[in-house]
Protein backbone atom coordinates (compact mmCIF):
# COMPACT_ATOMS: atom_id res chain seq x y z
CA UNK A 1 0.00 0.00 0.00
CA UNK A 2 2.18 2.73 -1.01
CA UNK A 3 -0.13 5.92 -0.75
CA UNK A 4 -1.58 7.19 2.41
CA UNK A 5 -4.35 9.76 2.99
CA UNK A 6 -3.59 13.03 2.27
CA UNK A 7 -1.42 12.19 -1.00
CA UNK A 8 -2.02 13.67 -4.53
CA UNK A 9 -2.63 11.00 -7.22
CA UNK A 10 -2.18 10.81 -10.79
CA UNK A 11 -4.06 8.51 -13.28
CA UNK A 12 -2.47 5.59 -13.83
CA UNK A 13 -0.01 5.57 -10.45
CA UNK A 14 -0.69 2.66 -8.41
CA UNK A 15 -2.38 2.65 -5.21
CA UNK A 16 -2.40 -1.08 -3.99
CA UNK A 17 -1.54 -4.32 -4.62
CA UNK A 18 -3.26 -7.39 -3.61
CA UNK A 19 -1.67 -10.93 -3.18
CA UNK A 20 -1.04 -12.57 -6.57
CA UNK A 21 -0.33 -15.37 -5.54
CA UNK A 22 -3.29 -17.31 -6.21
CA UNK A 23 -3.89 -15.64 -9.37
CA UNK A 24 -0.38 -16.29 -10.77
CA UNK A 25 -0.81 -19.53 -10.22
CA UNK A 26 -4.40 -19.64 -11.87
CA UNK A 27 -2.26 -17.78 -14.94
CA UNK A 28 0.17 -20.52 -15.18
CA UNK A 29 -2.22 -23.25 -14.94
CA UNK A 30 -4.45 -21.82 -17.71
CA UNK A 31 -1.09 -20.95 -19.81
CA UNK A 32 -0.33 -24.40 -19.56
CA UNK A 33 -3.68 -26.03 -20.42
CA UNK A 34 -3.11 -24.09 -23.34
CA UNK A 35 0.15 -24.98 -24.53
CA UNK A 36 -0.58 -28.71 -24.14
CA UNK A 37 -4.05 -28.10 -26.47
CA UNK A 38 -1.95 -25.84 -28.62
CA UNK A 39 0.60 -28.93 -29.03
CA UNK A 40 -1.68 -31.34 -29.19
CA UNK A 41 -3.92 -29.65 -31.79
CA UNK A 42 -0.45 -29.06 -34.13
CA UNK A 43 0.03 -32.63 -33.30
CA UNK A 44 -3.00 -34.09 -35.16
CA UNK A 45 -2.35 -31.67 -37.51
CA UNK A 46 0.78 -33.19 -38.66
CA UNK A 47 -1.22 -36.62 -38.54
CA UNK A 48 -2.94 -35.25 -41.38
CA UNK A 49 -0.71 -33.83 -42.93
CA UNK A 50 1.47 -37.27 -43.21
CA UNK A 51 -1.48 -39.03 -43.61
CA UNK A 52 -2.65 -36.84 -46.67
CA UNK A 53 0.77 -37.60 -47.79
CA UNK A 54 0.97 -41.68 -47.54
CA UNK A 55 -2.62 -41.45 -49.79
CA UNK A 56 -1.02 -38.93 -52.50
CA UNK A 57 2.23 -41.70 -52.09
CA UNK A 58 -0.76 -45.03 -52.67
CA UNK A 59 -2.48 -43.25 -55.53
CA UNK A 60 0.71 -42.33 -57.06
CA UNK A 61 1.83 -46.19 -56.67
CA UNK A 62 -1.72 -47.51 -57.89
CA UNK A 63 -1.32 -45.53 -61.11
CA UNK A 64 1.86 -47.21 -61.62
CA UNK A 65 0.41 -50.87 -60.70
CA UNK A 66 -2.62 -49.99 -63.43
CA UNK A 67 0.11 -49.13 -65.87
CA UNK A 68 2.08 -52.62 -65.03
CA UNK A 69 -1.41 -54.13 -65.07
CA UNK A 70 -2.07 -52.91 -68.51
CA UNK A 71 1.24 -54.49 -69.65
CA UNK A 72 1.41 -57.62 -67.90
CA UNK A 73 -2.15 -57.97 -69.55
CA UNK A 74 -0.60 -57.30 -72.60
CA UNK A 75 1.85 -59.72 -72.65
CA UNK A 76 -0.43 -62.64 -70.93
CA UNK A 77 -2.90 -62.18 -74.20
CA UNK A 78 0.19 -62.41 -76.32
CA UNK A 79 1.40 -65.73 -74.58
CA UNK A 80 -2.20 -66.81 -75.01
CA UNK A 81 -2.11 -66.40 -78.63
CA UNK A 82 1.77 -67.58 -78.92
CA UNK A 83 0.38 -70.81 -76.89
CA UNK A 84 -2.45 -71.37 -78.92
CA UNK A 85 -0.55 -71.16 -81.94
CA UNK A 86 2.53 -73.52 -80.57
CA UNK A 87 -0.26 -76.01 -79.73
CA UNK A 88 -1.06 -76.30 -82.89
CA UNK A 89 2.17 -76.81 -84.26
CA UNK A 90 2.69 -79.30 -81.34
CA UNK A 91 -0.18 -81.58 -82.49
CA UNK A 92 0.97 -81.37 -86.49
CA UNK A 93 4.51 -82.45 -84.63
CA UNK A 94 6.32 -78.90 -86.28
CA UNK A 95 7.50 -78.10 -83.12
CA UNK A 96 9.15 -79.82 -79.98
CA UNK A 97 7.69 -80.75 -76.57
CA UNK A 98 10.03 -78.84 -75.23
CA UNK A 99 9.74 -76.20 -77.35
CA UNK A 100 6.07 -75.94 -76.49
CA UNK A 101 7.16 -76.47 -72.65
CA UNK A 102 9.20 -72.92 -73.04
CA UNK A 103 5.86 -71.42 -74.45
CA UNK A 104 3.25 -72.92 -71.43
CA UNK A 105 5.97 -71.99 -68.39
CA UNK A 106 5.92 -68.17 -70.30
CA UNK A 107 1.56 -68.13 -69.96
CA UNK A 108 1.78 -69.44 -66.36
CA UNK A 109 4.51 -66.82 -65.77
CA UNK A 110 2.43 -64.06 -67.32
CA UNK A 111 -0.75 -65.38 -65.75
CA UNK A 112 1.17 -64.87 -62.67
CA UNK A 113 2.12 -61.36 -63.18
CA UNK A 114 -1.52 -60.32 -64.13
CA UNK A 115 -2.32 -62.32 -60.94
CA UNK A 116 0.08 -59.91 -58.63
CA UNK A 117 -0.60 -56.51 -59.85
CA UNK A 118 -3.90 -57.06 -58.98
CA UNK A 119 -3.47 -58.34 -55.80
CA UNK A 120 -1.02 -54.89 -55.52
CA UNK A 121 -3.75 -52.69 -56.74
CA UNK A 122 -6.33 -54.38 -54.19
CA UNK A 123 -3.52 -53.72 -51.20
CA UNK A 124 -2.98 -50.08 -52.22
CA UNK A 125 -6.53 -49.58 -52.48
CA UNK A 126 -7.18 -50.79 -49.05
CA UNK A 127 -4.37 -48.37 -47.99
CA UNK A 128 -5.63 -45.84 -49.65
CA UNK A 129 -9.07 -46.30 -47.87
CA UNK A 130 -7.48 -46.61 -44.64
CA UNK A 131 -4.91 -43.58 -44.77
CA UNK A 132 -8.09 -41.38 -45.57
CA UNK A 133 -10.31 -42.76 -43.01
CA UNK A 134 -7.37 -41.99 -40.87
CA UNK A 135 -7.52 -38.14 -42.39
CA UNK A 136 -10.99 -37.69 -41.30
CA UNK A 137 -10.62 -38.91 -37.70
CA UNK A 138 -7.59 -36.63 -37.43
CA UNK A 139 -9.18 -33.97 -38.68
CA UNK A 140 -12.43 -34.87 -36.51
CA UNK A 141 -10.14 -34.85 -33.61
CA UNK A 142 -8.09 -32.23 -34.12
CA UNK A 143 -11.57 -29.60 -34.94
CA UNK A 144 -12.87 -31.17 -31.62
CA UNK A 145 -9.17 -30.04 -30.18
CA UNK A 146 -9.29 -26.64 -31.73
CA UNK A 147 -12.76 -25.75 -29.88
CA UNK A 148 -10.67 -26.46 -26.46
CA UNK A 149 -8.10 -24.11 -27.58
CA UNK A 150 -10.59 -21.72 -28.02
CA UNK A 151 -11.65 -22.07 -24.56
CA UNK A 152 -8.24 -22.71 -22.92
CA UNK A 153 -7.06 -19.46 -24.63
CA UNK A 154 -10.30 -17.40 -23.49
CA UNK A 155 -9.54 -18.92 -19.67
CA UNK A 156 -6.08 -17.76 -20.20
CA UNK A 157 -7.42 -14.43 -20.63
CA UNK A 158 -9.67 -14.21 -18.11
CA UNK A 159 -6.99 -15.10 -15.25
CA UNK A 160 -4.53 -12.49 -17.19
CA UNK A 161 -7.02 -9.80 -16.45
CA UNK A 162 -7.59 -11.11 -12.74
CA UNK A 163 -4.17 -10.70 -12.34
CA UNK A 164 -3.84 -7.66 -13.82
CA UNK A 165 -6.45 -6.55 -11.24
CA UNK A 166 -4.12 -7.14 -8.38
CA UNK A 167 -2.86 -4.13 -8.93
CA UNK A 168 -5.16 -1.31 -8.34
CA UNK A 169 -4.23 2.43 -10.05
CA UNK A 170 -6.02 5.54 -10.25
CA UNK A 171 -8.44 6.31 -12.65
CA UNK A 172 -7.86 10.05 -11.87
CA UNK A 173 -5.82 13.00 -11.12
CA UNK A 174 -7.24 13.82 -7.29
CA UNK A 175 -6.67 13.75 -3.40
CA UNK A 176 -6.97 10.08 -1.60
CA UNK A 177 -9.76 11.92 1.00
CA UNK A 178 -10.54 8.54 2.71
CA UNK A 179 -8.34 5.43 2.85
CA UNK A 180 -10.19 2.93 4.31
CA UNK A 181 -7.37 -0.24 4.42
CA UNK A 182 -4.00 -0.81 6.12
CA UNK A 183 -1.23 -3.15 4.42
CA UNK A 184 -1.43 -6.52 5.24
CA UNK A 185 -5.96 -6.36 5.82
CA UNK A 186 -8.02 -8.64 3.56
CA UNK A 187 -9.80 -6.78 0.09
CA UNK A 188 -13.41 -7.62 0.17
CA UNK A 189 -14.65 -7.88 -3.42
CA UNK A 190 -18.35 -6.26 -3.46
CA UNK A 191 -20.13 -3.09 -4.76
CA UNK A 192 -20.28 0.42 -4.01
CA UNK A 193 -23.22 -0.59 -1.53
CA UNK A 194 -21.13 -2.15 0.55
CA UNK A 195 -18.90 0.26 2.58
CA UNK A 196 -16.35 -2.85 3.31
CA UNK A 197 -15.76 -3.66 -0.25
CA UNK A 198 -14.74 0.77 -0.87
CA UNK A 199 -10.81 0.76 0.03
CA UNK A 200 -10.22 4.38 -0.03
CA UNK A 201 -11.59 7.63 -2.10
CA UNK A 202 -10.45 10.09 -4.58
CA UNK A 203 -11.50 13.47 -5.04
CA UNK A 204 -10.86 15.43 -7.95
CA UNK A 205 -10.24 19.33 -6.64
CA UNK A 206 -9.78 20.61 -10.09
CA UNK A 207 -13.14 21.99 -9.74
CA UNK A 208 -14.68 22.48 -6.58
CA UNK A 209 -18.37 24.38 -5.98
CA UNK A 210 -18.16 26.28 -2.59
CA UNK A 211 -21.23 27.69 -0.03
Amino acid sequence: LPVREGNRVSKGQVLLKIDPFQTDSDVQAARSQLSALEAEAAGQSFQIASSEANAARDEFLKKSAEVERRQAETNLARAQMTHKREKELLDASLISPEQFELTETQLKLNQAYVEASLAKIDQLDAQIKAARASIEFARATRDAVLQRVEGARSNFLRMEDLLKKTTIRSTLDGVIVKLNVEEGERAVPGILSNPQATLMTIADFSVIEAE
